[in-house]
């Protein structure tokens, strides 16, 4: 289906009002922590590959990805607090405009950051799974492809209905390139997995960006992470922030085969591939 776009900053004021709001635990936060000044780093973007970078944004999402004809596509921007240390870190690897924004759901831990990121570098598309003045209607559905490009597709693969809590609205999609795929699973839980399970779509994948920073309530995910078999497993995570993923999905994880990543203990997490292999590459605690 195809995806219609308004004026991007009307959209985005509007979005980010919607979260301030209307929706519970979101805002944006009055105070903004001025950015860590990162020294630019040797850095090289390899032409006719795919890399994936996972930012350490405490326990929020924020994702680059760096498309091998060459474009940037983001997912999620983190908290607002966050924001300055993001940009920079954009900034650092010459990211001077983003093709394609994507906001999984309204949580401030995924798009707190957004008015601040726009400010910043110009971004041409902007995709989120409904509208916050009409919940009940999608925006994107399941199989609907939002990026195709130099050997690499994105596609949408739920969620297949609006749902009462927030973080089963969230916009799931997976990534291919040539043999490799990645599963970007943003905070889906109980009614969403489901979803995804009947669809009995194809959810295997070579990398998984873990649900709800590894927390789930009442639920077990393993046939879930069962149905992907990752063989990288990353979990945003933040230490200080007293809910650490629980150790019993890591159990499961580590028992399906996966590596276990967290940002919180490596920083920034970086992959990259050729479409035959995918490599791991730390970024490193800043």
């Amino acid at each position: 289906m195809s995806v219609k776009f308004r004026s991007l900053w009307h959209f985005c004021c509007i979005l980010t009002m919607a979260a301030v709001l209307f929706l519970p635990n979101c805002g944006l936060a009055k105070k903004i922590t001025q950015p860590e000044i990162y020294q630019p780093v040797p850095d090289k973007w390899a032409p006719g590959l795919l890399e994936v970078r996972i930012f350490d944004v405490g326990k929020g999402d924020a994702i680059l990805l760096h498309v091998p004809d060459g474009r940037f596509i983001m997912i999620d921007t983190g908290y607002a607090e966050t924001a300055p240390r993001l940009i920079n870190s954009l900034k650092t690897l010459g990211v001077d405009k983003i093709h394609m924004l994507i906001l999984t759901h309204h949580h401030k831990d995924h798009v707190g950051g957004l008015p601040y990121l726009l400010e910043a570098i110009p971004v041409d598309k902007v995709i989120q799974s409904y509208d916050p003045r009409e919940p009940e209607k999608l925006l994107v559905t399941p199989g609907t492809k939002l990026f195709e490009a130099g050997g690499m597709k994105l596609t949408a693969l739920g969620p297949e209905q609006t749902h009462k809590d927030e973080n089963d609205n969230s916009l799931v999609t997976r990534l291919e390139f040539g043999r490799i795929a990645v599963l970007f699973a943003a905070d889906a839980i109980e009614e969403s997995i489901a979803d995804l399970l009947k669809s009995k779509i194809n959810l295997r994948a070579d990398v998984l960006k873990v649900p709800h920073h590894g927390r789930f309530t009442g639920f077990s995910p393993r046939e879930f992470f069962t149905a992907v078999r990752p063989e990288y497993a990353v979990i945003t995570s933040d230490e200080n922030a007293g809910e650490p993923p629980e150790g019993s999905i890591m159990r499961i994880l580590k028992e399906l085969g996966a590596r276990v990543l967290l940002t919180d203990e490596l920083g920034e997490i970086q992959f990259l591939s050729d479409g035959e292999t995918i490599d791991f590459l730390p970024g490193g605690k800043r």
